[in-house]
Formats: structure tokens, C-alpha cells, sequence
């Protein structure tokens, strides 16, 4: 390059704009996060501001060690003139001083009313500080800063603002659905960030949803802090038992310090943009107390449910942890899960300290003299188990299995994936999930489906992006070595007419002809994964299977009118004949014949035989093509009819108000599916009561109108 060009001349400005002392100022830097976030910017040679309300007793205990190396100037992030006259001192401090300050200059917001129940006794302060709060921010940079200075604002967001989730993991696309005030203050707050920097203002501000962040530092009316002080109360003879709420409700919980390391690194992006940081993993608060005690040397065993619920020493069986109504949140949010994958894509981002290893560090600080550093595998019960991944996590069947998984307790051992997190048509991004979870076992439940008149319409759709969809996922599969795979077909994918003559189909029917044209794409997608299924079974030696159910129905169904299946589309004509007052009009003549089966006894179906070994269950499936069908007995056949007069009855509804328009298909009359196969894999399950089932499924639908699928 010649010397003097104007090229080296750029390389040499910004080489020496490098050079310059970067200025940060924090909100809310003697708490925990910005604490540490502190000490992460001293070591990189900012120079660093802070804000500290003014008060007459000592609150700068987080800081006290590097107090000397901080400026910190008084103030209210209630008030806006406040903020105005301290940020137009650094406006001047910068301005005056370009050869020694850089020109970017950050923000970072974290100053807040944090506490979830505390918000709930004071909201109003609650959303002034939180909402308001972040609005003054936002408006003094706007007001303060117009001589182009490069002004980059960090926000810190909350997970709490998913509340009761749409779907698990959340990521950065989730819907909020904010159960607190702290969470509704913290969402308003999210937004005005979002609109100052799309709107004609184009500020740089990233949203930074963070999952619980823990660490010594934590404050002391947070529950992890609780549950280490108290431990440390209890063994030093000042305190009876601890006392907790919601012992179910799972967290994702990361280290502080990792988390201000992803705050920084959204302010040197390029662009803003808004990003979870989450250690992806959850764990209940009966997990994080359970460890925090093995941390003493103590066995706890826990006995009696909901309130009773109660945690003994093993050895001397003393109570040492009881459930206490006060504890718990009046609206509870039961499950937070993160997906991180889009910050540790764009920034380079990942935690360093997991989650053993945080309540390690915890316990450690506030029970110093009580501490046993208890070896891993003593600990690690639950990581021992296999991670199962799931596609189609959000359907039908995937809520289904997450709801027995946590039942069982072991939800953190699955992973739901959703067509937000994962686009399976994509082969990049199927083989990026694998490699980011590295799955012992796939269930594979995704793909396009709809009912009758979907099918017909979009027959070429449905064959393209099915045969994609399972292409990729077996191909990953493979490559990322999966111990066992379990795919999803249909009975409406054998062969037309079979069955209607009386005679039962059995899983080696299925390539015996072609199916009904109706849904030619949909079925010859699945039939082309059976065959790959078992190709790769005798080529490679793999264990993957594939599961045949029948008319599958139950909560978080699909109810779209035109692209339901039957007892999902019946259930909302009903709704809507009952709220309109009008009649409860059905397709066809009724009298078409199938086997029903509820979710989540699909659920606990696959759960069986994904439990199963892969060998035994390879040896009992190799003469049905590695299939097995998912169907009630052929004595629990029902009509089309007679599900519509049970769907009636729940909406309190008669037979008379139903009418039949007979110029609709009926599609094929009858196709008994034989359940021989899976009796005598599981011959002591017992299938759900139809009715029962069918009442369940009509009263999630009547509470979840304004969510459900329609």
C-alpha cells in the first residue's frame, strides 16, 4: 500500500480512536450486575461512571474494593433533569478531550425495582422506575448528545416479561405474556427501546433479556441468596428450617459474571439488536436447594406435595426446609428457558460458570465454615440422564410430552424445538441445532399437516417440505451420531380403500398401494421416511423407528376450520354454533369410523418405547419395517357422528341441533388400524376414557380461545 494513501490514512484514525480511553456509565452499578460489569470495564481500561442514589446510610458494598478507580455522581433515574445535567457533563468531557476520549460513549441501564414479589406491593414504584426510568434515559440522550458523539445504550430486560411462555425454549422472537408488575414494567420498558431505535431517532440501543443471573453478590431477598444465607443460619443454630414458596418453578440460572461479559459485547456489534443470554439449561428450586445442601455435606429427602410439601435431614430426620403460602406469587410463572443461540452466534457469546458450579460458589461464600466440596458425579443424578430432542415441540403431540416429562421431573433432560428456534427445511440450520444440543435421542413430530381440504389444495407443498423437513432431520441424525431416532407417520398415509372391507391394517400394509389422492403429497413424504428409516437401519446399523398414530386429539391442537383434523375442527364450529346461537353444522353424513387416541396417550407411548433399548426394540419391529401403530383397540371405534353429538353435549348442545351438510366428502368410510403390535410391546397400557379426554380437550380449547391455534 503506498504511503499516504488514503486507505493507510483511515487504518491510522482508527488505530488511534483504538487507542483512546473509552467512557461507560452505569445505572445502577452498586448492585450485583453492575458490580461486576464495574470491575469487567476497569480491566479493559475504560473509564468508568456510575450512579448511586443518594442516601444517609452505607450502600456501596458491592463497590467498596474499587470505589477509588469509579466516578460516581448522585442522582435518580426518576429524574430526568438529574440525568440531563450528568450526561452533559460527559458530553463536555468528551467533546473537549478528542484526543484522549473515544468517541463512543456507553450506556448501560441497569438500574431497576427488581424484586418479582416486591413489585407486587409496590407497583406503581415499581413501573415509575422500571418504565419511566428507562423513558428519562432515553430522552436525555436524545435531549444531550447531538454533536456526534457515538452513543451506545445497553438495556437490561428481563426473561420474566415471558411469563406464562407460548412456547419453551423463549427466544428472542417469543411472545411476552408478562405475569407481574416488575415483568409488565420491564416489557413497556423493552419497547421504548425498540421505537427509539426504529423510529426516525435511530439511537443505538440493545435490549439484553436476560435469564436469572445469580452469584455472592446477589441481593439477600432473592431466593438462591435465601436458601445459602438461611442453609448457613440453620447450621450455625439461629434458624429452625427455611422456608420457601413454589419449589416446581424452574429457572435458567447463570453466573453474574458471564452475563455483563454479553452486555459489553452488545455494545461493540456493529448494530443494535436485542439478545437473550441464558445458560439454555433450567432447574427447579427444589434442584438449587437439594445441591446447596450436599454442598454442607447434607442429604435432603423431600416428602408431601403443594403446600405440605417438606425437605428432611436423611440422617437425623430433621425438617429442614418447609413450604410457606407467603412465598408464593400471587400470578406464578412456572418455567423459563432460554435459547441463547443467536447471541452466541452474532457475539461470540457462552457462559463459563454452569449451574453446579454457581450454587458451588454461592454456597461456598455464605457458609464458609460448613462448606464439603462434594465431587461431580455424587451430584450429577439428573445430567446423567440422556437429552432427548424434540421437533415439533410446540404441536400437539410435543406439549403433550412435555407435560409427561414434567410430570416425571425430568422436562430439563428435553428440548422443545419449535419452527422459530429451527426452519427444518433448512439443512444448515438442522445441522447447527444437532451440533449445538448433541441429542442421545430425536423425536421427530414436525411437519406441514392439515385435514382433508388442506391437502387437497396444497398436495405439492405438502410433499416438498415434508420430504425436506425429514431428509434433514435423519441426515443429522446420523451425522451427530443419535443413539435412537423415533419418527411420526399417520394412518391416513396406507393405501386407499384398505381397511373398508372389513379387514384390519397392519404396519407391513403400508407400501401395498398408493394412497387416497386427498393427501398424496403428505402421505408419500412420510412413506419416503419410512424408507429411510429403514435403510438406514440395515446400512449403518442405526436404531430409528418410526410410530404410526391413528386421529390424534387433545390440548393445543390445531383448530383452524379448514385446516383442522376432525375432533379439533368440530370443537370450534361448536363454539362458535353455541356463541351465535345457530346450528352445529357438520361435513359429510357422519358416518365414517375412527380410532381415536388422546395426546397424551401418544405421549406416554413414545416416552415407553424411547425408554426401551434400541436393540430389543429393533429385534421386535424388524418384520413391520421398523413401525409400530399408536391406536386404541378396534371395540373403541367411533363415528364421526357420535363424537359430534359428545362434542354437543360439552357445549350442552342436543343431537337436534346438529345438521349434516351431505354435499361435503366423508373421505374414506373405514380403516381399522391393528394395535397387535403395540400390545405386545406394552400390554399393560391402558388407554385414555374417550369421554373424559374429549371433556379435557373441549374445556382447554373454551379457556384458551384467545391463544389456540385457529
Amino acid at each position: 500500500m503506498p504511503i499516504g494513501s488514503s486507505d493507510q490514512q483511515k487504518l491510522i484514525k482508527q488505530e488511534k480512536e483504538m487507542n483512546k480511553t473509552k467512557i461507560a456509565f452505569i445505572t445502577g452499578i452498586n448492585g450485583q450486575a453492575g458490580s461486576y460489569l464495574a470491575e469487567l470495564l476497569l480491566s479493559k481500561q475504560y473509564e468508568v461512571h456510575g450512579m448511586i442514589r443518594f442516601r444517609s446510610s452505607h450502600h456501596t458494598s458491592k463497590i467498596d474494593h474499587i470505589i477509588g478507580d469509579l466516578r460516581l455522581h448522585y442522582g435518580d433515574v426518576q429524574d430526568l433533569s438529574g440525568l440531563q445535567l450528568i450526561f452533559a457533563s460527559l458530553n463536555e468531557k468528551i467533546s473537549s478531550n478528542g484526543n484522549k476520549y473515544s468517541r463512543q460513549f456507553e450506556i448501560y441501564h441497569l438500574a431497576a425495582q427488581s424484586h418479582v414479589g416486591v413489585s407486587f406491593r409496590i407497583p406503581q414504584y415499581t413501573m415509575k422506575t422500571n418504565a419511566c426510568g428507562t423513558l428519562n434515559v432515553l430522552e436525555a440522550v436524545r435531549k444531550v448528545f447531538v454533536n456526534g458523539i457515538d452513543v451506545r445504550i445497553y438495556n437490561a430486560t428481563t426473561s420474566e416479561v415471558y411469563g406464562k411462555v407460548f412456547e419453551t425454549p423463549q427466544t428472542e422472537t417469543t411472545r411476552f405474556n408478562p405475569r407481574s408488575p416488575y415483568a409488565c414494567s420491564k416489557a413497556c420498558a423493552y419497547f421504548q427501546c425498540v421505537n427509539y431505535r426504529e423510529s426516525k431517532y435511530r439511537m443505538f440501543v440493545s435490549n439484553g433479556i436476560l435469564f436469572n443471573h445469580e452469584s455472592e453478590r446477589r441481593g439477600q431477598m432473592f431466593v438462591t441468596r435465601k436458601i445459602t444465607l438461611a442453609i448457613n443460619q440453620i447450621l450455625d443454630g439461629n434458624l429452625k428450617s427455611l422456608q420457601l414458596g413454589n419449589l416446581d418453578a424452574k429457572r435458567d440460572w447463570s453466573h453474574a459474571r458471564d452475563m455483563v461479559n454479553g452486555m459489553h459485547l452488545m455494545l461493540q456489534a456493529d448494530k443494535a439488536g436485542d439478545y437473550v443470554l441464558s445458560s439454555d439449561e433450567n432447574h427447579s428450586v427444589r434442584e438449587f436447594t437439594t445441591l446447596a445442601f450436599k454442598f454442607v455435606g447434607i442429604d435432603i429427602k423431600w416428602t408431601g406435595n403443594g403446600l405440605n410439601e417438606i425437605a428432611k435431614n436423611v440422617k437425623n430426620g430433621r425438617t429442614l426446609v418447609v413450604v410457606n403460602e407467603k412465598w408464593c406469587r400471587p400470578a406464578e410463572v412456572d418455567v423459563l428457558l432460554g435459547d441463547s443461540s443467536k447471541a452466541r452466534r452474532e457475539l461470540g457469546w457462552k457462559p463459563t460458570i454452569n449451574f453446579r458450579n454457581l450454587v458451588k460458589m454461592m454456597v461456598k461464600h455464605d457458609c464458609p465454615s460448613h462448606f464439603v466440596d462434594v465431587k461431580e458425579e455424587h451430584v450429577q443424578q439428573q445430567n446423567d440422564k440422556k437429552l432427548v430432542l424434540v421437533t415439533g415441540g410446540s404441536g400437539l403431540v410435543g406439549c403433550a410430552i412435555q407435560k409427561m416429562a414434567k410430570e416425571q421431573g425430568n422436562e430439563r433432560n428435553f428440548v422443545f424445538l419449535s419452527s422459530k428456534m429451527c426452519d427444518l427445511r433448512d439443512e444448515n440450520a438442522v445441522d447447527l441445532m444437532f451440533e449445538k444440543y448433541s441429542p442421545q435421542i430425536v423425536i421427530h413430530l414436525a411437519a406441514m399437516v392439515g385435514g382433508l381440504f388442506k391437502n387437497e389444495r396444497n398436495n405439492l407443498m405438502m410433499l416438498a417440505e415434508n420430504v425436506a423437513m425429514n431428509q434433514n432431520v435423519l441426515k443429522s441424525a446420523h451425522k451427530h451420531n443419535v443413539e435412537k431416532l423415533i419418527c411420526c407417520l399417520s394412518t391416513c398415509i396406507y393405501p386407499n380403500g384398505m381397511g373398508q372391507d372389513g379387514r384390519m391394517i397392519f404396519e407391513s400394509d403400508l407400501h401395498c398401494g398408493l394412497p387416497h389422492q386427498s393427501n398424496i403429497g403428505y402421505a408419500m413424504a412420510k412413506r419416503m421416511m419410512s424408507v429411510e428409516v429403514n435403510l438406514y437401519n440395515k446400512e449403518y446399523g442405526t436404531n430409528y423407528f418410526c410410530v404410526t398414530p391413528t386421529n390424534i386429539f387433545g390440548q393445543n391442537d390445531n383448530f383452524n376450520l379448514m385446516d383442522s383434523h376432525v375432533i379439533p375442527g368440530l370443537i370450534h364450529k361448536c363454539y362458535l354454533a353455541k356463541e351465535q346461537n345457530e346450528k352445529f353444522v357438520c361435513c359429510g353424513s357422519g358416518k365414517p369410523l375412527r380410532q381415536f387416541i388422546h395426546s397424551l396417550d401418544i405421549a406416554k407411548l413414545i416416552i415407553s418405547l424411547m425408554q426401551m433399548d434400541g436393540a430389543y426394540l429393533k429385534r421386535k419391529l424388524e418384520n413391520t419395517q421398523f413401525n409400530v401403530t399408536l391406536c386404541p383397540p378396534q371395540s373403541q371405534e367411533l363415528s364421526i357422528k357420535d363424537v359430534a353429538e359428545k362434542i354437543a353435549k360439552n357445549f350442552n348442545m342436543n343431537a337436534s341441533d346438529i345438521e349434516w351438510d351431505k354435499t361435503m366428502s366423508d373421505g374414506q368410510y373405514q380403516k381399522t388400524a391393528s394395535n397387535e403390535k403395540l400390545m405386545e410391546l406394552l400390554p399393560e397400557f391402558k388407554f385414555a376414557n374417550f369421554d373424559y379426554a374429549l371433556k379435557d380437550t373441549v374445556e382447554w380449547f373454551k379457556k384458551n380461545y384467545a391463544e389456540a391455534r385457529k
